[in-house]
């Protein structure tokens, strides 16, 4: 039986930055207030609502934030998906540790994390998140946040992203068919973003497969390829995920194995 990888708790916000975004419904606010958790040990979630306009990337420098030099010629949207990701991450750090810390970028574009700590940037269509924890307690994680895939985009895409049995299981087991694709989709990046930082290598979609999904939890588990598993230690690794609005929020984390022997 599928069981989830954490409780969700309630976290006051940080109001340091004051952006224009998107109007939010009261229940999407409620439901991103409820992702913004923290969990023992060690674990701090941050998100924010934005816009691309010049005023985003001002007050993304005012913290200290800074494009490197491979996006200071690239669209107003990309420039300020990346400043307000790496925001997210400095006030996850700060919820965490007491103080915020920048996070730089390697050369193929992945996050370099300060000492100590693991994490995971995300943003699409004007939402922002980042997930920070201890690596001393985490072993990974990936968080992914995905606009709803059109279903033409969809049907394009599906070859590429799963198989016909996935699709059998996921439109089987949500009410909401419009987020089926969108929701394996995103979930697989999550996977990809949480396992990437272990594996140092590339792997497709169709190295993680969909074995079952729990409407009522919220929570999806996937196989992995024999070759994927022997890297991470895992057979099987779990995502939970939340439709917000026209979006859809999924992440995955693991416990280090000394904490989950404890358990």
């Amino acid at each position: 039986m599928l069981q989830p990888s954490f409780q969700i708790k309630d976290v006051s916000r940080f109001e340091a930055l004051k952006l224009r975004g998107r109007i939010l419904s009261s229940s999407d606010k409620t439901l991103l207030k409820q992702l913004e958790f923290s969990l023992a040990p060690d674990l701090m979630l941050y998100w924010q609502v934005y816009h691309a306009a010049e005023e985003t990337l001002q007050q993304g420098n005012q913290f200290g934030i800074h494009l490197p030099d491979s996006l200071t010629k690239a669209a107003l949207s990309r420039r300020c998906d990346y400043l307000i990701g790496r925001y997210c991450a400095q006030q996850a750090i700060a919820k965490l540790c007491g103080f915020p810390q920048q996070v730089q970028q390697q050369n193929n574009g992945a996050p370099v994390w300060p000492g100590g700590l693991i994490g995971s940037i995300t943003h699409s269509d004007g939402l922002a998140l980042a997930i920070v924890g201890k690596h001393a307690h985490w072993d990974w994680l990936g968080i992914d946040v995905e606009a709803l895939v059109s279903k033409d985009e969809s049907l394009s895409m599906m070859p590429v992203i799963m198989n016909e049995e996935e699709h059998k299981i996921i439109t089987a087991a949500i009410n909401a068919q419009d987020y089926a694709f969108t929701l394996v989709f995103s979930a697989k990046k999550s996977i990809y973003k949480a396992l990437y930082p272990k594996v140092r290598s590339f792997f497709d979609f169709h190295d993680v497969s969909l074995l079952a999904c729990d409407g009522n939890k919220q929570l999806l588990q996937f196989s992995l390829s024999h070759s994927l598993a022997q890297k991470v230690s895992a057979r099987l690794i779990n995502v939970n995920y939340q439709l917000i609005g026209k979006q859809v929020v999924t992440w995955s984390l693991r416990q280090q194995p000394k904490l989950r022997q404890k358990q």
